[in-house]
């Protein structure tokens, strides 16, 4: 079984990675990786996960503005008519 040495940097303690793992985990200086603890092991994957983000279209977005809007508007009335309470200033 191989070993790494765990090295000091600043206030940070570093593990580095020769360049044969990097190949084998198709990793870079700069990428991010997931890791977990499996057993007592640590377990670096390569590829994380990644969020999918919604695509959206403006013209839905706007429609669905419009249909909110008006609930919108009593809450902000709501919040006109508050009076202060603490150390607020206008």
């Amino acid at each position: 079984m191989a070993t790494l040495a765990l090295r000091k940097v600043g206030g940070s303690v570093v593990l580095t990675l020769p360049k044969t793992l990097l190949d084998l985990l198709n990793a870079k200086a700069g990428d991010n990786v997931e890791y977990t603890f499996d057993n007592g092991k640590l377990v670096i994957d390569s590829k994380p996960k990644r969020r999918k983000l919604p695509k959206y279209d403006l013209n839905q977005l706007l429609e669905e503005h419009k249909q909110i809007m008006p609930l919108l508007e009593e809450e902000y009335a709501a919040w006109d008519r508050m009076k202060p309470v603490g150390t607020e200033m206008l």
